[in-house]
């Protein structure tokens, strides 16, 4: 699609498991297609994004409003960035299809059969949470993170496979959005 607008209406009639959506886009913007498209399926969204300050604080709002995962996509990019990008968008469209089946599958299973938690008490003192996470994982990540208890009393360590100029901006959102203090530690 064009625009937002047709991105929109291409979603009604044609009902997709995973869409692609620019940041950028005329008509509306990326993220108000995205709220949009929310609204009117459950289709995984991907979205696409150039490597600058203000294009990755809307990425990180994109992935607060439901967003799957995002690529970055390169300006004026050589021909081996863009089969990096192709390839890694290829990656996060199979990974999201592959995860929305999944979970319409555990969806039927539960309803069909009623599953047993299991809680499992850990030995001994816990000194800090460790959690790792790629495709998918922003979404996953701040969910999690937001909903940390501000007395934890132990250190949260979160490693986000994420392009560097992203990982400032998630930072400051799970900082603003989480009763923790998080802080983006660089090497």
């Amino acid at each position: 699609a064009g625009d937002g607008n047709t991105a929109i209406e291409k979603v009604k009639s044609l009902k997709p498991d995973v869409v692609t959506l620019d940041v950028e886009m005329p008509g509306k913007n990326g993220l108000e297609a995205l709220r949009e498209i929310k609204k009117i399926s459950s289709a995984e969204i991907i979205m696409l994004s150039g490597l600058t300050t203000e294009g990755s604080v809307v990425t990180i709002e994109a992935l607060s409003i439901g967003a799957f995962d995002f690529v970055e996509k390169p300006s004026r990019a050589t021909l081996y960035q863009m089969q990096e990008m192709k390839k890694n968008l290829l990656d996060k469209i199979r990974y999201a299809w592959k995860l929305k089946n999944k979970k319409a599958n555990m969806n039927m299973s539960r309803a069909a059969t009623e599953e047993k938690n299991v809680h499992i008490k850990a030995s001994g003192k816990i000194e800090a949470i460790a959690l790792g996470a790629s495709t998918g994982g922003p979404k996953v990540l701040y969910d999690v993170i937001t909903s940390l208890p501000k007395d934890i009393g132990v250190p949260v360590f979160v490693v986000q496979h994420m392009p560097p100029g992203f990982t400032k901006a998630f930072a400051d959102r799970l900082d603003k959005n989480s009763f923790l203090r998080v802080v983006e530690r660089s090497e």
